[in-house]
């Protein structure tokens, strides 16, 4: 038997921190320790030890040519993790979801280059870090009771009711995904966060001029305020302390506004 599980999905311990935000402490199997695992969603099974929900855990192998998946069944309240059989069930009486039983699929990052942007694709690849960081029920209570995603639609009367408050509930949740990707940048020397903080030179003591220049190149084309906040958000995503995000904004607004005063002038002359 040949495991072809991806190595960079960890292993079943870190796949739980990640989805569930759980700490396990009994894990049954040692193939349970091998890289490869990724959340597959939660079950229809009550765990027998507590009564809470069942989430599974799926892992690519190949046996005899062929693929199949292990399935692992996490309880978050117990911290146990046991295979299917161990609950006398067969993978297929648990009650899953079909259609998140394959690995998640990664965008393709962009090679450093000193003259690329900070593109499209490593934002996904940001914010797919930062959703994946969410324990899975509180945002599937953020997208269901929260932002009413899921449910049948609103009637425009409605909308325009809830708008408001949905904003400011967006916002909010924009704030916890910055600081989570901050965590991460700070944290995980592999995650896009801490690629971002190499990318924009934030790692360690920042000099401040250094990092604005950089940031400036990103920002140049953007209005001065624009350029400001997001060389801010840029910043918290890469983990830098609120003094030097705010400080170096600043910098770079500055700049972008010294360039408009500056073409202002020449078109003027």
């Amino acid at each position: 038997m040949t495991e072809t599980g991806k190595e960079e999905l960890g292993t079943l311990e870190h796949a739980a921190r990640v989805a569930l935000g759980v700490t396990l402490t009994d894990v049954r199997h040692a193939r349970f320790r091998q890289p490869g695992w990724f959340y597959g969603g939660s079950t229809a099974t009550k765990c027998p030890v507590d009564g809470e929900t069942l989430h599974v855990f799926r892992k690519s192998y190949q046996s005899a040519g062929r693929d199949y998946l292990y399935a692992a069944c996490v309880c978050s309240g117990c911290l146990s993790a046991v295979a299917a059989a161990d609950l006398g069930l067969k993978t297929a009486d648990l009650g899953v979801d079909p259609r998140r039983q394959h690995p998640p699929l990664e965008p393709r990052l962009l090679v450093d280059n000193a003259h690329d942007g900070l593109e499209e694709l490593e934002f996904h690849s940001l914010l797919i870090e930062c959703v994946r960081s969410l324990p899975a029920e509180r945002l599937r209570w953020v997208m269901m009771d929260r932002l009413w995603m899921g449910r049948d639609a609103l009637t425009a009367r409605d909308a325009a009711e809830r708008r408001g408050a949905a904003e400011g509930l967006i916002l909010d949740l924009q704030q916890e995904a910055l600081s989570i990707l901050g965590g991460m940048a700070r944290r995980s020397p592999d995650s896009a966060p801490h690629r971002l903080a190499a990318k924009l030179g934030v790692i360690g003591k920042p000099n401040h001029l250094e990092v604005a220049a950089t940031a400036y190149r990103f920002a140049s084309d953007l209005e001065p305020q624009m350029a400001q906040e997001r060389s801010w958000m840029w910043l918290v995503m890469a983990g830098a302390e609120e003094p030097c995000c705010r400080h170096i904004a600043g910098m770079v607004s500055g700049q972008v506004q010294a360039l408009l005063d500056w073409k202002q002038l020449q078109s003027a002359g």
